[in-house]
């Protein structure tokens, strides 16, 4: 199987991870059995041989 490990940073934050769509908040990620999730987040980089995704957090703007 195909799934990948998801890491925000150096936090795992998924696995199992099936599907990784970007959406406006961030990036959605779904599995097989769980319900889906945004992640506010963008791709730093996809490892296809160690079936792992690095995002990188959004950083919220100190002026609100």
């Amino acid at each position: 199987m195909c799934q990948a490990t998801v890491y925000l940073g150096e936090t795992k934050i998924a696995q199992d991870v099936i599907r990784l769509k970007p959406v406006q908040d961030g990036v959605r990620l779904e599995t097989f059995f769980e319900e889906p999730m945004t992640v506010c987040g963008t791709l730093k980089e996809i490892n296809f041989l160690k079936h792992s995704v690095l995002l990188t957090p959004i950083k919220e703007d100190d002026d609100e």
